[in-house]
């Protein structure tokens, strides 16, 4: 690739042919070649490339300069090489008629130029060749990982209102023994919950329409059974996601329908329940900064337009038909059709089979990388400028002691010599020799320091990119994860706090399972990319083995329960036995092989957790009698992302938590090791270095059970800009009967709220739309605030968690929320101050 060769071939030779004829010129002048060629360019040649570029129609602020600055850059290159190596052997063949115009001086100038310079450009060249290159590749990552961050973002905000469609018709079961005025109600407090649904629908079997949020929704119409939304969860008994429409009788919003079969005990059809989901939230979901200069165009499987950012401009449901085309400088870019833009893209799909596409726009890409070369050429002239000084010197001096021999060896041929003359011109022959060697020593040793710095400066600038780019993507990520679930783990906590029926209330616990393990999944793997870039730290001090063993344990009663298998447990010989080590990683290490212990076990089996210590170090073996690991496998089993034969089976698992645990335990100077039996079981040891017993360690105080219901209540601001986010914690607040919570959407807002309101108690979002979190709690602290403000947010970062206390915060939680240490972080905070 190279952007400066956009260029007619016509144009380049007549500026080379009139630069050849100038350089014959002042040839038969005498003049030296290299000032002529630097005069010709400065007088002819960039004027007139100028005049060209805009007769051409270049832009002159991007490309333009990189076509002035290269030309004359290869012309002086052109001029060096042919000198070096075309005309001084031609001087040579034809004798000396043709070298009196030249000088000795001007030899070893010419000389010093093309030693210094090749050298020079080459690295110059393979410098260019680089940030071409990588340039590129960062376009394909950053496109990549965009698209599937919204394919993720689009899927994930389906699937909440699907699985809240889905709950809400299984808490109707038999909903025609109900009153009409308790389903009504129920209708209008979940739709007040949920109210990126335009309207709410409950429909008979038949499609007779009995009740509506809004109420007066039945008077625009009573039937839905020729409705899509009608026949599909009629027929298949499942929920049903219908293509997107315009809304229907209550403005022209993008629309889908997400609807749930009503069914009765004997698991019989009895209706629907139905929300018309308003697409507009996508705006906020898929917002993209201004910083990015990126889009994002959304198509469903007819290829019309779900969503588009502003500055494509295209209509809703507008029919587009992108083209795929090959580009010399990104391999693909994808034409829309509708404009003469070109763009570098990523596309991928989403559960509905909708197109996903991530964008930029070719041209901005192509004027960036215009910048880089316009520096790098004006690098190359300065580098020109400042050689053909250093070399007119070296020149210069050199030429000294030769022209001092020349004349004594002049004056010896009109004279006699004798021995003692002799043997000074000996002597001067020899110093010369002595001076090139040096000379050449000295080159060797600075192009070879410059080429290895060069290098060296491009590794390192390209790890650090590098590094970033993962660390920023991790964090979004992260964020992105942790925002529906936070929506999902909150609802259900709620729902848990009602009279519910048993059988609910396990079906709630199975998607707060569910839920909880994609938050230890995400841990998982962000702990797993810092491990891999080197960034994973620990924080070890004296624990009690036994402590940590326990709490572990008690992680998994309900797992032991559920999957009948018999637990024994004997840790006698550590009873008062204190380890060196990070509580928090060494515990995710033990949850890692109880949990693999439970899920990898036989129906009625057994696990066995046990402690030894011996030679001053301790070992805890978590032993199972379930299907073990095949001999092919065990030299897999601390690989990341392996799951040894079971990727295909029922068993949920990523195949990260092995090989996490394992590094974990070597960061604290302590090993992993197994044995393992196919089909009889497997045994899993940590061994850690002993802590001498006389080693003090500080009792952990016991838990008290609180509550603030009961308590005056109090007055909350929750700055948060995502509304299922806010409605979770009012809902929870609510019901514990705490106070008033009072809303601000961003940073602004809420500055606004604290100058005219005083409040108890602050929840802040840290990746708010106008400020972020770092500088929304300075500014409230700048106000005079003492209130006790607690950080809510979904990244969950351990440098974020450890900066928090300097940058103001009293307190640091991280999204999906845990209503326990919500309650307990007010209590200390309000009443044991």
């Amino acid at each position: 690739m190279n952007l400066s060769w956009q260029w007619q071939s016509i144009q380049n030779t007549s500026l080379y042919l009139m630069e050849f004829f100038a350089l014959y010129f002042g040839y038969r002048k005498g003049w030296n070649l290299f000032y002529t060629n630097l005069i010709y360019w400065m007088l002819i040649g960039i004027p007139v490339a100028a005049i060209l570029i805009y007769v051409a129609g270049i832009p002159l602020e991007t490309i333009g300069t990189i076509i002035l600055l290269k030309q004359p850059i290869n012309g002086v290159l052109n001029v060096l090489i042919a000198n070096i190596m075309v005309l001084m052997p031609i001087k040579r063949w034809l004798g000396d008629e043709l070298d009196k115009k030249a000088t000795l001086q001007s030899f070893i100038k010419d000389v010093l130029m093309a030693i210094l310079l090749l050298p020079i450009f080459s690295l110059f060249f393979v410098l260019k060749e680089n940030i071409e290159q990588q340039a590129v590749e960062q376009v394909k990552q950053n496109n990549q990982s965009f698209a599937s961050i919204a394919r993720y973002t689009i899927d994930d905000f389906l699937s909440s209102y699907r699985q809240a469609m889905l709950a809400l018709a299984r808490l109707m079961e038999n909903p025609w023994q109900l009153s009409r005025e308790s389903l009504q109600t129920k209708l209008l407090q979940y739709h007040s919950v949920y109210d990126g649904f335009l309207t709410m629908l409950i429909a008979d079997e038949t499609g007779q329409l009995q009740f509506s949020s809004p109420k007066n929704l039945i008077a625009k119409g009573t039937a839905v059974s020729d409705r899509e939304y009608f026949i599909e969860p009629k027929k298949n008994l499942r929920p049903f996601i219908s293509d997107v429409f315009m809304g229907r009788g209550f403005g022209n919003d993008p629309i889908v329908a997400i609807s749930a079969p009503l069914l009765d005990e004997d698991n019989n059809f009895v209706g629907i329940v139905e929300g018309s989901l308003n697409l507009y939230q996508l705006d906020l979901l898929l917002y993209m900064p201004d910083v990015l200069s990126s889009s994002v165009l959304v198509l469903d499987n007819n290829d019309r337009v779900i969503f588009s950012s502003p500055e494509l401009q295209l209509d809703f449901l507008q029919v587009i038909k992108p083209v795929i085309q090959e580009d010399k400088h990104l391999e693909y870019v994808v034409d829309l059709g509708v404009t003469d833009k070109l763009y570098s893209f990523a596309n991928t799909v989403t559960r509905q089979n909708w197109q996903v596409y991530f964008l930029n726009d070719r041209q901005t890409f192509i004027n960036q990388m215009s910048i880089s070369f316009r520096r790098l050429m004006i690098l190359a002239l300065m580098v020109i400028l400042a050689t053909l000084l250093i070399a007119q010197l070296l020149a210069y001096y050199s030429n000294r002691p030769i022209q001092s021999l020349l004349s004594k060896f002049s004056r010896l041929s009109l004279t006699d010599i004798n021995e003692s003359e002799r043997q000074q011109n000996v002597q001067a022959f020899e110093e010369l020799q002595l001076l090139f060697d040096k000379f050449e020593d000295a080159k060797e040793k600075i192009v070879h320091y410059h080429k290895d710095a060069q290098l060296a400066l491009t590794d390192k600038i390209s790890a650090e990119k590098e590094s970033d780019a993962k660390s920023e993507l991790l964090s979004k990520v992260s964020h992105e994860l942790r925002t529906p679930l936070n929506a999902i783990l909150g609802q259900v906590q709620l729902l848990k706090m009602e009279d519910l029926k048993e059988e609910h209330i396990e079906q709630l616990e199975d998607i707060e399972k569910a839920g909880k393990f994609l938050v230890f999944l995400i841990e998982d793997l962000l702990l797993m990319s810092k491990s891999e870039m080197g960034e994973l730290s620990i924080s070890r001090h004296s624990i009690k083995l036994n402590d940590l063993i326990y709490s572990s344990l008690k992680l998994f009663d309900k797992e032991f329960g559920r999957n009948s298998i018999e637990l024994t447990v004997d840790v006698d010989a550590t009873q008062n036995s204190q380890v060196h080590a990070d509580a928090k990683r060494l515990q995710q290490a033990l949850n890692n092989l109880i949990s693999n212990s439970i899920k990898y076990n036989k129906e009625n089996g057994r696990v066995f957790v046990e402690t030894k210590v011996s030679n001053n170090c301790v070992t805890i073996s978590v032993k199972d009698t379930g299907v073990g690991i095949a001999p092919e496998y065990k030299d897999k089993v601390f690989l990341p992302f392996h799951r040894l034969s079971f990727e295909h089976s029922d068993i949920e698992g990523s195949g990260i938590g092995l090989s996490l645990a394992s590094r974990l335990i070597h960061l604290m100077e302590g090993t992993l090791t197994f044995e393992s039996v196919e089909n009889k079981g497997s045994e899993f040891i940590i061994e850690l270095p002993l802590l001498d017993d006389k080693t003090k360690v500080a009792t952990p105080e016991q838990e008290k059970v609180i509550s603030i219901g009961s308590l005056e209540p109090f007055q909350f601001l929750y700055i948060e800009d995502n509304k299922t986010n806010f409605m979770v914690l009012n809902a929870w607040l609510k019901k514990k009967q705490a106070g008033q919570v009072v809303g601000a959407i961003n940073g602004n807002d809420a500055l606004t709220k604290l100058k005219h309101d005083t409040f108890d108690f602050i929840f802040m979002d840290m990746g708010l739309p106008d400020i972020n979190g770092r500088e929304l709690i300075k500014k409230v602290r700048e106000l005079g605030v003492t209130t006790p403000v607690v950080a809510l947010t979904a990244d969950g970062s351990e440098q974020l968690k450890e900066q928090s206390q300097s940058l103001g915060f009293d307190a640091f939680l991280t999204k999906p929320v845990d209503f326990v240490l919500v309650e307990r972080t007010i209590y200390h905070l309000l009443l044991e101050r």
